[in-house]
């Protein structure tokens, strides 16, 4: 399924899409297709905004994003607004998922958390709470050598053993409640 085309300064927040990660999580955006129609979305560490407002557009989501980055916040709220998605988007400074927003919000029907696995690892139970039954969680920001550390943290959380993509030294993960 294609993407929409998407408008983005991202100034000096991360997440311009240059980045293998980013470009893994687009790819998968595509390739999840219609399961997530009109459900909510959480992008935690969301850089300029470019996954949450590919998501919105495409699927039709709500939208919580969320970067501990004030610049990455303002960027995101910038983009949103040039998008036509402000309407739904959410953009909140957050660390991590502390926020209490991030509880009220939930469940999520589509989680993406694209930033390094050793920050999101310890997060990995509170990710698979925040899950809407039959939801996705997409983990990006995994060296190849890390990959099965993560799918075994999974695991151990109670989600089922994610599915990898990417090719190269970085991969995603995809995963759901077990």
């Amino acid at each position: 399924m294609e993407l929409p085309s998407i408008v983005l300064k991202a100034g000096v927040a991360f997440g311009s899409g240059a980045h293998p990660t980013t470009a893994h999580v687009l790819a998968l955006l595509g390739a999840l297709g219609p399961v997530h129609h009109a459900g909510r979305l959480l992008d935690v560490g969301c850089g300029a905004g470019l996954l949450a407002i590919t998501a919105a557009k495409h699927y039709g989501f709500q939208v919580l994003a969320t970067d501990i980055d004030a610049n990455a916040v303002s960027y995101t709220t910038a983009n949103a607004t040039a998008n036509d998605v402000a309407d739904r988007l959410t953009v909140l400074r957050a660390d991590g998922l502390k926020h209490p927003r991030i509880q009220h919000e939930g469940p999520f029907n589509l989680i993406l958390v694209n930033i390094l696995c050793e920050v999101f690892l310890p997060w990995l139970p509170r990710l698979r709470e925040l899950l809407a039954p039959g939801g996705h969680l997409v983990l990006s920001g995994v060296l190849r050598w890390q990959q099965q550390r993560v799918q075994d943290a999974c695991r151990m959380s109670g989600l089922v053993t994610p599915t990898v993509y990417g090719q190269g030294e970085w991969v995603a993960l995809v995963t759901q409640q077990a």
